[in-house]
C-alpha cells in the first residue's frame, strides 16, 4: 500500500457496526464520519458495509451531512471488524491501478512483499477514468489533527 503522502486513487474504510463493537457504535460512527468528511474533499472514499441495511443507514448519514456522493463508493462486503487489510482480504496485497491484485502476502507468515509495478500504467489509468486520481497529502489531515490532538 502506498504511504499516506504518495499518489493513490482513494482510501478504504470499513464502517463500524454494533456486531463487533458493542456499546461503541455511535462514538465510532461519529469518528468514521469525521474521517470521511475530511477525506472525501480530496479523494475517493471507498466504504465497506456489512449488508444492505447498513448501506441504507450510511446513505442517510451521507445525505444528512451533505457529503459529495460522487466521491464516495459504497461496497457491501461481509466483515467482522473495521481493520480493512486483515479482515476483508485476509492479508497484505499489491494492486494495479485498475484494482486487480498483483501479489498477495502470506496469510500465516511474516514477509516483505516485493512486486514490480509499471508506473506508466498509473498515468494511463488516470487518463482512462472520468474521476481524477488524487495525491493524498499529509496536510489534508490538519482538520482531523485539530479535533483529535486536544
Amino acid at each position: 500500500m502506498p504511504a499516506e503522502w504518495e499518489p493513490h486513487e482513494g482510501t478504504w474504510l470499513i464502517w463500524p457496526h454494533h456486531d463487533t463493537h458493542e456499546g461503541a457504535q455511535l462514538r465510532l460512527e461519529h469518528l468514521w464520519l469525521t474521517m470521511t468528511i475530511a477525506l472525501h474533499e480530496h479523494e475517493i472514499v471507498h466504504i465497506v458495509v456489512a449488508d444492505e441495511r447498513r448501506r441504507e443507514h450510511l446513505q442517510r448519514q451521507v445525505r444528512y451531512y451533505g457529503l459529495n456522493e460522487s466521491n464516495l463508493d459504497i461496497h457491501i462486503i461481509t466483515n467482522d471488524d473495521v481493520w480493512v487489510r486483515d479482515r476483508v482480504l485476509g492479508q497484505s496485497f499489491v494492486t494495479a491501478p485498475d484494482g486487480s491484485i498483483l501479489k498477495l502476502a502470506s496469510k500465516d507468515q511474516e514477509e516483505i512483499v516485493i512486486c514490480p509495478i509499471d508506473l506508466n500504467l498509473i498515468e494511463e489509468t488516470k487518463k482512462m477514468y472520468s474521476f481524477p486520481y488524487r495525491d493524498r497529502r499529509v496536510d489534508s489531515y490538519q482538520d482531523l489533527l485539530k479535533i483529535y490532538s486536544d
